[in-house]
């Protein structure tokens, strides 16, 4: 029999299956009125990476082009002895599977058993790390960058010197070990996590850091004297997911020259979902309209400074988190199918779909 020896926990909004599950939230927002994408951000400060051990100077904020795409990852802490915890990386999103003997991650030795234990924990040996990374379109020469958002740092590493370890998935097997059973991706070292905290952290595995420093803050819901929404028509996506939808009470936040409203749909005792309405203060214009509803696969997540019961850190984020993109909000569902997604407060930028491997 199959033995359990270690847990996963997942802080951030974890965190699908080799496949990303849509989930509930729908994946475009197309306001009416269209805004500019940001503003520039050449002069801010270029100091933006720590290491998470000495490397190579950091990399000028303003050569991260829109053209690149932003893989982005989770990162998690994993115990099999609770007591030896490692921060883990997955990557399987990026690997494309083969059962082709040349092309496989797992060795033979790891696959084909009945019982295992530790949940055949292992480090990948040069050949098949060599594979793995290949097939990820990346290599040894490519850099780690975590962001974290409750410390807004930034700890980078080379792939050189990251181990790729895999482990079979939390939800076992159906018979014998097949390679699509296990989780593959980058081991910290317990070393590294002591110096900050890997819980709420997003990783990007290239040659140039998107991160942004300093920009991004955490968002205290009031409640609003005023309830604008009903001066605006909102995209039809949004329209009929709240159709018919009592309006529990309308909150309010203020930052960088936009005004966010938020309607908590349902009853006082009952939110069943929430719509986010986000103007440009000097023009009064919808810039960003994206409805949230709770459902079989992601809850909504608490309201700081509105829910009282809640005492943890706070959910909902906003600001430059990329750079030369758009500013983003986050943090209002939290996904037991399907992973978290980064919203761009821009009509024409799609969401970012953060690659948990979240897989059941």
């Amino acid at each position: 029999m199959k033995h359990f020896g270690w847990f996963v926990t997942v802080v951030l909004m974890v965190l699908v299956g080799v496949q990303c599950s849509p989930g509930a939230e729908s994946q475009t927002t197309s306001p009416m009125q269209p805004q500019d994408s940001g503003d520039p951000i050449a002069d801010l400060d270029t100091s933006t990476v720590e290491a998470g051990r000495p490397i190579a100077s950091p990399v000028p904020i303003d050569t991260f082009p829109r053209s690149t795409p932003l893989a982005i990852y989770p990162c998690y802490p994993v115990a099999f002895q609770r007591d030896n915890p490692f921060a883990f990386i997955p990557l399987c999103e990026a690997y494309r599977w083969s059962e082709h003997p040349d092309s496989q991650a797992v060795a033979d030795r790891y696959l084909g058993m009945v019982e295992y234990e530790n949940d055949n924990y292992h480090t990948l040996d040069s050949p098949y790390r060599k594979r793995f990374l290949k097939r990820c379109q990346m290599d040894d020469a490519d850099q780690v960058f975590v962001y974290n958002l409750d410390l807004d740092s930034i700890a980078t590493y080379t792939v050189a010197e990251l181990s790729v370890v895999a482990f079979v998935t939390p939800y076992g097997t159906q018979g014998q070990v097949r390679q699509e059973d296990y989780l593959l991706g980058f081991q910290l070292e317990a070393a590294a996590m002591a110096s900050w905290s890997y819980e709420r952290s997003l990783v990007y595995v290239g040659r140039q850091n998107p991160f942004l420093k300093g920009q991004m803050k955490p968002i205290v819901w009031q409640v609003s004297k005023e309830n604008p929404f009903s001066r605006f028509t909102f995209p039809k996506e949004d329209s009929s997911r709240i159709y018919k939808k009592d309006v529990a009470a309308t909150l309010y936040h203020e930052q960088e020259g936009k005004h966010y409203y938020l309607n908590n749909l349902g009853s006082n005792t009952s939110i069943g979902g929430r719509h986010l309405a986000v103007l440009d203060s000097a023009r009064q214009q919808l810039i960003f309209s994206h409805a949230f509803i709770d459902s079989e696969g992601c809850d909504l997540n608490p309201l700081s400074g509105i829910d009282t019961a809640y005492k943890g850190q706070p959910m909902q984020f906003t600001g430059q988190l990329f750079n030369n993109r758009p500013p983003v909000i986050m943090g209002f569902m939290s996904w037991s199918f399907g992973c978290p997604r980064i919203h761009f407060l821009a009509q024409e930028s799609p969401p970012v779909f953060i690659r948990c491997d979240n897989r059941h």
